[in-house]
């Protein structure tokens, strides 16, 4: 359904004495639309999604309903996270255990160490004592050989328990700050779930039912500022050339059928709808005291141009884009003329004709 109100019907004069019906061009008001439709949507809408997968266990407001910008609108509560905190608490204290100075583990990887400590120790005195002898001629060179393969061996024998307490005491200080981070994860996540509202608005749609499962990023409901209005309107690619922001936008909804309203182009989204073929047009609407309600569908008209004293014939009477058959002399003549503004039934004629000119009925 266009809007009427746009196609202002003109008036032509049948010329008598005609050999044929004639028709005169006139001066009228005119404008030209690009017609739209879509819905009206509320301003910063969004969904609500739920952060957790749990029970729904309260839906503290309702669809309709004015909330404020941090005001509480849900609680999740999630079961698990109740096993979760016993389990990263088990795992913490372990981890604590096993990283302290009296731990069992590191217990017995010093007393390696200390052991292999006085191993080398005696080893290396051993060595020590053998080169002296070496050189008072009181031993052999193979009792020299043997003690230096048992120093070599002690050494190494140390610096190898060394490595492994160091790198277990540093393996169950990386546990440690595992199990903390883990644990407090878990501890932020125990209690119920808070969802509330973004911004200042109304809620819409409310999806479950406190006491119904929901899941992890789970649409609960939409919330907007329906306060401040726009329309979300699709233009055919044919037609999207034309647009332009700040253009005024007449439109009608099936809720107000008799009232035509205004609203202005805010923004062009540049990106065609590959399934219609349209790109979509946002129209902002000035505070009115009329009931509108997003989500109900709109039929529009874009004004393109508009002129309060137009030369215009009826598009009928067009041959082609671009020429009529008017009586010139007597004589039927085809002239080529220039269009102007124009819309779906009548067309500005911008040169070619005049206010005398008799055209030719089809």
């Amino acid at each position: 359904m266009r809007l009427a109100l746009l196609f202002l019907p003109v008036l032509l004069f049948l010329c008598c004495g005609s050999p044929e019906n004639t028709i005169q061009p006139e001066y009228k008001s005119l404008t030209e639309a690009v017609y739209a439709s879509g819905t009206i949507q509320p301003d910063n809408e969004y969904q609500v999604f739920a952060p957790i997968g749990g029970i729904l266990r309260q839906r503290l407001v309702q669809e309709g309903e004015t909330v404020s910008e941090g005001q509480l609108l849900f609680t999740i509560t999630q079961e698990a996270n109740d096993l979760r905190l016993e389990s990263a608490t088990q795992q913490l204290a372990t981890a604590r255990r096993n990283a302290s100075e009296n731990s069992a583990l590191l217990s017995e990887l010093r007393l390696a160490l200390e052991s292999a400590w006085q191993q080398y120790v005696n080893d290396s005195t051993s060595y020590q004592r053998y080169q002296n002898l070496m050189k008072q001629n009181a031993t052999t060179q193979v009792n020299l050989d043997n003690a230096r393969l048992r120093f070599i061996a002690s050494k190494n024998g140390y610096l190898a328990a060394r490595r492994t307490l160091d790198q277990r005491e540093d393996d169950l200080q990386d546990r440690l700050t595992e199990a903390r981070i883990t644990y407090q994860i878990a501890a932020k996540a125990q209690g119920d779930a808070l969802v509330r509202s973004r911004i200042n608005g109304t809620v819409y749609n409310i999806v479950p039912e406190p006491g119904e499962m929901v899941n992890m990023n789970q649409p609960l409901a939409r919330v907007g500022n329906d306060s401040l209005l726009t329309l979300q309107l699709l233009v055919d690619e044919r037609d999207i050339a034309k647009i332009q922001v700040e253009q005024i936008v007449n439109f009608t909804t099936d809720i107000l059928p008799d009232t035509i309203l205004t609203a202005e182009v805010s923004l062009i989204h540049p990106y065609l709808r590959q399934a219609d073929r349209s790109f979509t047009v946002e129209a902002f609407i000035p505070p009115t005291e009329l009931p509108l309600y997003p989500g109900s569908t709109v039929e529009a008209n874009i004004i393109i141009q508009h002129k309060e004293s137009a030369l215009v014939i009826p598009k009928t009477v067009l041959v082609g884009r671009d020429s009529v058959w008017i009586n010139h002399d007597g004589e039927r003549q085809r002239v080529k003329i220039k269009i102007g503004v124009e819309n779906m039934e009548m067309a500005e004629v911008v040169d070619g004709l005049t206010e005398e000119s008799q055209i030719y009925l089809p």
